[in-house]
């Protein structure tokens, strides 16, 4: 999932007043990140005294830090989406 070109598409849906594509993104954002809640708690639940033990450079942390940029930036989508939402709703 390309969230640069996910978040350029949701400010052109905004600007275009396109409230399905917001909606459809939104969905498609709010259903990414609960597959990756449950991967953060399968993976916190299997490695977690490693994950405290081991160096950055451990395989084990370098996917763990991984997954948490993309999912930091799959949150900030969501948000942006969902601010764009409530804009448009109050219109």
């Amino acid at each position: 999932m390309n969230l640069n070109s996910i978040e350029s598409k949701i400010v052109t849906a905004y600007a275009l007043k396109d409230q399905k594509t917001l909606s459809d993104t939104y969905i498609e954002l709010a259903t990414e990140k609960n597959k990756l809640d449950r991967w953060f708690n399968k993976y916190i639940d299997m490695f977690d005294e490693k994950l405290s033990t081991c160096d950055k450079n451990d395989p084990i942390r370098k996917l763990y830090n991984n997954k948490f940029d993309h999912y930091t930036k799959l949150s900030r989508c969501l948000r942006i989406a969902e601010s764009y939402m409530k804009k448009e709703a109050h219109v």
